[in-house]
């Protein structure tokens, strides 16, 4: 049992090294991009008084969210795109059960039919973008008037 833990403590100290969380952002130095993790939507009410964690939106209006954001001191976001998002990706449920994104994010929508926007149009059809699910650990496309989650992205460098 305590090479079992050893290993996976290994495991997590090698995949996220370079990874760490400052106020309302992740920041991961290998790649050089600041993720937000902090959320707020006041059009939708979680319970009374709450608001909720998590930008749901089309895909126009998810490039534009990003676009005006401004968090801890930075005007710089924007909607990441599908590669950047597909980094966030971890390959090892084993690890992490509940999740195939980093433990360093403390808001993530978890459910086959909660997905994150990309800044990815699909191909040669205009209404199309692509999009990533954090609880599958897949992309897919979306049709862009669809409401999906947003998490900016800002280069660092």
């Amino acid at each position: 049992m305590k090479k079992i833990f050893f290993i996976q403590f290994m495991i997590i100290t090698t995949l996220f090294s370079d990874v760490h969380k400052e106020l309302n952002v992740v920041i991961d130095d290998k790649s050089h991009l600041m993720w937000q993790d902090n959320y707020e939507d006041s059009n939708v009410i979680v319970a009374e008084g709450e608001v909720a964690p998590i930008k749901y939106s089309p895909w126009n209006e998810a490039i534009a969210y990003c676009s005006n954001l401004e968090l801890d001191g930075y005007s710089d976001w924007r909607l990441p795109n599908l590669k950047e998002l597909r980094s966030l990706i971890l390959l090892d449920k084993e690890v992490y059960p509940d999740t195939f994104i980093s433990p360093y994010f403390e808001f993530v929508a978890l459910s086959a039919d909660e997905s994150y926007w990309t800044s990815t149009p699909r191909e040669n059809f205009s209404g199309l973008a692509m999009a990533v699910n954090f609880y599958t650990g897949t992309e897919h496309i979306g049709i862009k008037v669809t409401k999906y989650y947003s998490r900016c992205v800002r280069d660092t460098q």
